[in-house]
């Protein structure tokens, strides 16, 4: 069962973020054509800021889900109505907060801008993304059991509806009225819709959890270990926001807003990137956190060395493909005006592959509950990545701010996630997860270099032809070094043998005709 969940996750998962991506760089394009770079630099920038006012969340949502995996076991109707009710007030109260927060927050938005760009209405704008947050925490808190529950493609299958939707009217939109406020407010409506379907679908497959609206209570031991989570989530939040959602801020605010603008093109198709990557690992997680529950240390540390091998495969050949694809794919799609030099692009994808290379490592930490071991670790890493980021922006330009990100995240989680994991979920020494990750780091970085090297000689010019050759070969000559470094790996021999075993059973399943001539 669990099998079949994540592959059913990871499948709605993928297929929902190839459907966002596409719509995503169609939409992109006409909002660039229609409103500009500035209107792109502010719509970054907002959406930074309100990554400051989401650290009100505390880090809820994650120790819901977490609390959620064995009542669900256990098919524990009771604690699981309790849940969702502490869960139901706990985001309503922080709806409000956030609401509070951001309208306080408005006098001061010239803080964060350089130089204010030429828009009208900015703090009307600004507005709009509040509310836009504030409906998110009021009407999403029926998500997180779908997701404990190892039914996360339901969320897929009404994401991408709400995506299809929500791109289809801001493009028309932008076509024929070029206003962002209207584009802001239809997106506003049609994700408070996405937000109703699901609340709807909860109830229909968890009708017990209509029993929040009575007096279904949490005991105290569960609250406090509840509160005891929450407050080292927290943490964890402020540590990843200061580390991951500054540096907008950072180029606004000491550089200037069109540079934020060329900037989130470059988030847009990483993220992009992620977002489809990481459907693989939030397939699985829940999975995984039944694992937890049930199995031993040493089946733990058996998939989750699988789960490592997938997540470097995945990491490596999406950061080859993107140093050598991204400027040439951001010329033809917008024009050369929107690219960093490649030394600048090679930093943020060196940043890329760390974080994409945690996807892995974290899952075991969070599906068992080790939120409190580390909590002070993400504050230092926080603090290091500011420091660096605004010294290094005045010495050396923009390359400053990726450059402070790249030292934070080489700094102490990259140490503590890989040591809780071990020590307490796989019990297993350390240095066995380094050495593993040193070895899939250089097989990339002998990637890049090959390929790079190819690229001096053939698809020199920028063209689409030639950008289809280069996709050709990065796509080649990766996944061939790929083989060639691992294919005598146990885990490279069990992924094919398992490849082998679902295309047999595939062959050999009998087709809807044969089913009914049998009957």
């Amino acid at each position: 069962m669990r099998t079949t969940n994540s592959i059913k996750n990871i499948v709605a998962g993928i297929s929902m973020q190839f459907v966002i991506i596409l719509l995503n760089f169609v939409s992109r394009g006409i909002f660039i054509k229609t409103l500009g770079a500035n209107y792109l630099g502010i719509d970054g920038l907002f959406t930074s800021i309100l990554a400051m006012l989401n650290l009100a969340e505390l880090g809820i949502g994650s120790v819901i889900i977490y609390s959620l995996y064995r009542p669900l076991e256990e098919k524990d109707t009771y604690q699981i109505a309790a849940l969702m009710r502490f869960y139901k007030m706990a985001y309503r109260m922080i709806g409000v907060l956030v609401l509070v927060i951001g309208f306080v927050i408005t006098p001061f938005l010239h803080v964060f801008i350089k130089e204010k760009p030429d828009i009208s209405h900015i703090n009307i704008i600004y507005l709009l993304f509040v509310l836009d947050t504030f409906f998110s925490y009021f009407f999403s808190y029926k998500r997180p059991i779908i997701e404990a529950d190892q039914k996360s493609y339901i969320l897929s299958v009404v994401r991408i509806a709400q995506q299809f939707i929500s791109n289809l009217t801001t493009i028309s939109i932008l076509l024929i009225t070029k206003n962002y406020i209207l584009y802001l407010l239809s997106r506003i409506c049609i994700r408070v819709l996405e937000n109703l379907v699901i609340i709807y679908i909860a109830n229909k497959k968890y009708p017990y959890i209509k029993s929040i609206d009575r007096a279904t209570k949490l005991g105290q031991k569960d609250k406090k270990l509840l509160f005891k989570n929450i407050r080292a989530i927290f943490l964890h939040k402020i540590g990843s926001y200061f580390v991951f959602s500054t540096d907008n801020l950072i180029i606004s605010s000491l550089i200037g807003v069109i540079s934020v603008g060329i900037y989130s093109n470059y988030t847009l198709i990483i993220n992009a990137i992620k977002g489809l990557t990481s459907q693989v690992f939030l397939g699985i997680t829940a999975s995984f956190g039944n694992l937890v529950v049930t199995e031993s240390s040493g089946k733990k540390y058996e998939i989750f060395r699988i789960m490592m091998f997938i997540n470097f495969w995945i990491s490596g050949f999406s950061s080859v493909c993107l140093f050598i694809l991204l400027n040439p794919f951001i010329i033809l799609w917008i024009g050369k005006d929107y690219v960093f030099e490649q030394k600048i692009v090679g930093i943020i994808i060196f940043n890329f592959y760390i974080m994409n290379m945690r996807a892995s490592i974290n899952i075991p930490k969070q599906t068992s509950g080790l939120f409190v071991n580390d909590k002070y670790a993400p504050l230092i890493e926080s603090a290091v990545n500011l420091i660096v980021s605004i010294i290094l922006v005045k010495q050396v330009g923009i390359i400053g701010v990726f450059i402070g990100t790249t030292i934070s995240t080489l700094s102490v989680p990259f140490f503590t996630v890989p040591y809780l994991s071990y020590k307490y979920v796989f019990e297993k020494p350390l240095y066995k997860y380094y050495l593993e990750y040193i070895c899939y780091a250089g097989a990339t970085l002998t990637a890049v270099i090959f390929i790079q090297y190819i690229m001096k000689f053939v698809f020199v010019d920028i063209t689409f032809v030639g950008f289809i050759g280069k996709i050709i070969v990065c796509v080649v000559v990766s996944n061939v070094i790929f083989i060639l470094f691992f294919f005598r790996t146990e885990q490279f021999r069990y992924l094919v043998d398992r490849f082998k075993y679902l295309i047999i059973e595939r062959i050999n399943k009998p087709s809807i005709l044969e089913k009914l001539f049998r009957k």
